[in-house]
């Protein structure tokens, strides 16, 4: 009895001994191993799926071919895009696209980005790669005044540029007059969609045309939408006859990813971040004499400056500093001479480190309103109604109506907007509305 029992407790040792060999020391060899030669295998597959993608990056060869009537790529592509057009390593969207198999038979560039777009190489309306066709998109100052854009042959546009998140600008009046275009003419459009670079907050007057000539786009001064909702937006609230839409929206995206320049690593994608922060609003300025908002030195849309010859009180620069401090913008004292101008400027050279602590149309209000008090007398061009969505701001500025009257509009605009525009809204956190 005993000797049977021994030889089946023996047994049972021979069994586990077999299954520990076999099963649990291979595993600690191989885990030891990892942990020397491979110890980020797994974080780095990891890190890779919660990595942040563009839409030119998250394209599937399953939408491709859903696109077409067979299920196939034989449909003739145009790809409208500018210098903005990379990917997050620097390579080209019209390559990526190529190597996904797309018959790519035109690329078509806005006129204003033509030259940025061949940096220099030659001029010719020829890729100097590809050798695939340029065709421009004529300049749009108006909406109702500009014919559409002929895309002939073209089947699917591939639409993929970085928008400023400010608007008015080239960039939105050329996604809507091509959305017009291709539901005019029986063609599908895909928006391969891009970052906001001015991060979550909706803010400013809508723009309401400002002159008779103009039509400007019914969206806030700093949208805080990407392109891909916008093009969502205007399709279904804009457009009398709606396009065939797709946007191919980014991986792991959310409107804050962007908002901190400190923390900014997707440096292909943000080139000179500082003056697209400081451009937000310096562009606007740079609309009202006698400011000078450093163009034409290499403190672009960096600066602001009055002429030395007005004797501005370096006293109030310094009162100007602390105002803007609590609006979330960085100073320093800053003086330069403007080659072009022919003068010494000295006031304000300026940072914005992150976006969503600092709101672009109070800090033109706040501004304005500054110098109009110290003294200053102040002369808008015609831009600076377009620029700020408007006659309302200028009437406001120049006391034809009272600061409650301009709340009111402001945020009941930023409200209604709001509201009809969040059936497009793809990523999270919904825009945060900053009211004045």
């Amino acid at each position: 009895m005993n000797k049977r029992n021994n030889s089946y407790v023996f047994s049972l040792l021979r069994v586990f001994l077999v299954l520990f060999v076999a099963l649990i020391v291979p595993r600690l060899y191989f885990t030891d191993y990892n942990s020397g030669s491979s110890a980020n295998h797994q974080p780095q597959n990891l890190s890779q799926e919660n990595a942040f993608k563009l839409g030119l990056e998250s394209i599937s060869p399953e939408f491709l071919a859903s696109i077409g009537a067979n299920g196939s790529l034989d449909y003739s592509v145009g790809l409208i895009t500018n210098q903005t057009g990379l990917d997050q390593n620097g390579n080209r969207n019209i390559d990526i696209l190529l190597s996904k198999g797309l018959p790519i038979k035109k690329i078509y560039v806005p006129e204003n980005d033509f030259l940025a777009y061949k940096k220099g190489i030659n001029w010719e309306m020829i890729d100097d790669q590809t050798k695939i066709p340029i065709v421009l998109l004529p300049h749009i100052d108006s909406l109702k005044k500009s014919k559409e854009y002929a895309f002939g042959d073209i089947e699917v546009l591939f639409f993929d540029m970085q928008d400023s998140g400010i608007n008015p600008n080239s960039d939105l009046i050329t996604l809507v007059k091509t959305l017009q275009s291709v539901a005019c003419q029986h063609k599908t459009i895909v928006v391969l969609d891009r970052p906001n670079i001015l991060g979550s907050s909706m803010e400013g007057i809508i723009a309401d045309g400002g002159r008779s000539d103009d039509e400007l786009i019914p969206v806030p001064m700093r949208h805080g939408m990407t392109l891909g909702e916008l093009a969502r937006h205007f399709n279904t609230t804009l457009l009398a006859k709606s396009a065939r839409l797709y946007v191919v929206p980014m991986k792991n995206y959310t409107r804050t990813l962007f908002a901190d320049a400190a923390h900014v690593s997707h440096a292909s994608l943000l080139t000179n971040i500082d003056t697209y922060y400081g451009s937000s609003f310096l562009t606007v300025l740079s609309s009202v004499a006698p400011f000078d908002v450093g163009m034409d030195t290499d403190m672009a849309y960096s600066c602001l400056a009055l002429p030395e010859s007005l004797h501005f009180p370096k006293q109030k620069w310094f009162e100007l500093r602390t105002i803007l401090k609590n609006q979330g913008i960085e100073t320093s004292w800053y003086r330069y001479q403007n080659p072009k101008k022919k003068n010494m400027y000295a006031g304000l050279r300026l940072l914005v480190r992150n976006v969503d602590q600092f709101s672009p149309f109070n800090a033109i209000v706040t501004i304005v309103q500054f110098f109009k008090d110290a003294g200053i007398k102040l002369s808008f061009s015609a831009d600076f109604d377009r620029a700020v969505g408007g006659k309302k701001v200028r009437d406001f500025l120049e006391g034809k109506f009272a600061r409650h009257d301009l709340e009111y509009e402001v945020n009941k605009g930023l409200k209604n907007f709001f509201n009809k525009a969040q059936s497009s809204f793809i990523y999270k956190p919904t825009p945060k509305i900053v009211l004045l």
